[in-house]
């Protein structure tokens, strides 16, 4: 159990019905800077792409301004939207499918609480801060960092799932969540430990 520096409000980002569409819908939330693994990630989709998945990214964050130009590349195109810093998130995650976070390292990734308490599979980095929130092959999957091929092979793999195998995986995020993440229990223990 982690104590004190993470968790999720359980109720606030609760279990969401799968979003069913044609279109397997990515989401990526955070800076789009280069730590945050988001050329890997446009390199995977381009691959995905180009080999004729229907496939989708939703890009939900600020971003540095060596990336202005690639950004607006990529929001005019039919595969991706850019939906720029949104306080709320909750609208975004629930029309997604998948959660993909490529990032080169983290404390503990907030959105992969998020998304996995909203029964949402999560796609990240097998480090630190990334897949203590994931079990692999099971919630979601992990994937070498800085490696782009690995990534579009992970994430090729979630697209050829069949809905219920999608569905699964996140109510097996979910569960994770419930057992080690909520809010309310992550506080206890921490008094707990501080009363020690």
């Amino acid at each position: 159990m982690f104590i004190g520096w993470c968790g999720v409000n359980l109720n606030e980002f609760h279990e969401e019905e799968y979003y069913f569409s044609s279109t397997t819908r990515f989401i990526f939330i955070g800076r789009i800077m280069k730590e945050k693994g988001v050329d890997e990630l446009f390199v995977a989709m381009k691959r995905l792409i180009e080999e004729g998945y229907d496939v989708h990214l939703d890009i939900v964050g600020p971003f540095e301004d060596n990336y202005r130009d690639k950004i607006n590349e990529l929001n005019n195109s039919v595969h991706y939207d850019y939906h720029g810093f949104q306080m709320d998130i909750k609208a975004y995650l629930k029309k997604a499918n998948c959660l993909v976070l490529p990032s080169y390292h983290e404390g503990m990734a907030n959105t992969i609480l998020e998304a996995s308490s909203m029964s949402r599979p999560v796609i990240a980095s097998n480090i630190s801060g990334c897949r203590e929130g994931v079990i692999n092959n099971v919630s979601g999957l992990l994937v070498n960092v800085k490696d782009s091929n690995d990534l579009y092979e992970k994430m090729k793999k979630f697209v050829l799932l069949d809905d219920k195998s999608k569905i699964n995986m996140g109510k097996e995020a979910r569960k994770l969540m419930e057992m080690k993440f909520d809010k309310r229990k992550v506080v206890k223990n921490t008094i707990k430990e501080i009363e020690k």
